[in-house]
């Protein structure tokens, strides 16, 4: 009966090491989905070129929204008949092809959001993951991202970019970007056109609370 109770007790101890091992391992898991949401957030603005910064990555991530989806290379991959693999897809959902999205950091929904949140204000967030305007929609299927392909894109019709960034106050800055319109044939300038972003301090970050493509 001694030789029981002490096996007893040890049995008990040895949960009780195991237990906050697994926290601690399950805790490390489930950030997996949020690392993304630390990477590259602005604290302080200490020139324009770190505003420029933030809309070439901003406009980069937009454009997943509309001409360039993340699920583009496995579509290739599928429709050249380089890969059968049905993990690529398509997966058909509510009657729209999805293909699996190719990114080194982002694979899940989770990620994508997250990521998209240390950019855009959660409004712009929304619009972009729920709204009926953009072209290219995302869904988590079997735990993994899979996003659908538009069109063909168009060519563009800008040429060359200028920009200046207008200081409001320490926590509110206005991009305004200048761009050149090409003629139809692309080979004349025919005018030229302004659009305004703003980027503020929202939230213990830095992100766009206006932000559209001049496509």
């Amino acid at each position: 009966m001694k030789f029981k109770y002490r096996s007893f007790n040890f049995k008990y101890i040895v949960i009780g090491l195991i237990i906050p091992i697994l926290t601690i391992a399950l805790s490390s898991c489930e950030l997996s989905d949020n690392d993304s949401i630390n990477e590259n957030i602005i604290r302080e603005i200490t020139s324009e070129d770190q505003i420029n910064e933030a809309y070439q990555k901003a406009k980069a991530a937009y454009l997943w929204f509309y001409y360039e989806p993340l699920s583009y290379e496995s579509y290739v991959k599928v429709k050249s008949g380089d890969s059968s693999s049905e993990e690529l897809g398509p997966k058909l959902v509510d009657g729209l092809n999805y293909y699996k999205a190719t990114s080194d950091k982002i694979n899940t929904y989770n990620q994508l959001k997250n990521y998209l949140n240390t950019i855009f204000s959660e409004e712009i967030v929304n619009d972009m993951l729920n709204g009926e305007n953009v072209k290219i929609k995302y869904k988590d299927i079997d735990k993994a991202l899979y996003g659908t392909v538009p069109e063909i894109r168009p060519p563009s019709q800008t040429q060359d970019e200028s920009y200046k960034v207008q200081k409001i106050n320490p926590y509110r800055y206005i991009y305004n970007l200048n761009i050149d319109i090409l003629t139809q044939d692309r080979k004349n300038v025919d005018h030229r056109e302004n659009y305004e972003y703003v980027y503020e301090f929202v939230n213990d970050r830095w992100v766009f609370t206006k932000f559209h493509l001049f496509y």
